[in-house]
């Protein structure tokens, strides 16, 4: 992408794209936030204050997504042996429950 394209994109000037390239200028906080929206990174991304571009609401949303993808490898087995695996974990739990 052209410093001219972003700009339109953004609705700056290419010296304002420019400025902020090259260091000669800060934008300010809305225009960060512009920039960090339109790339899809964090503020905090481009302040280099962290490594992680990765919006915290979409982690959050990453986050939800793999604790309902998780594998239940009960859900495997057939009823019979699932209840003997139960039975099993409950006489552990019974055992060394009495040890400690």
């Amino acid at each position: 992408m052209t410093q001219e394209q972003l700009a339109q994109q953004l609705g700056f000037t290419r010296g304002q794209v420019s400025n902020y390239e090259q260091g000669s200028r800060e934008p300010d906080f809305e225009t960060l936030k512009k920039i960090a929206d339109f790339f899809k990174v964090t503020t905090d991304y481009m302040l280099g204050r962290t490594d992680d571009p990765t919006p915290v609401d979409k982690l959050i949303e990453l986050s939800a997504l793999a604790g309902q993808q998780k594998f239940d490898p009960m859900k495997e087995l057939p009823p019979e042996a699932q209840r003997s695996l139960e039975d099993f974990i409950d006489y552990l739990m019974r055992k060394y429950k009495k040890d400690h």
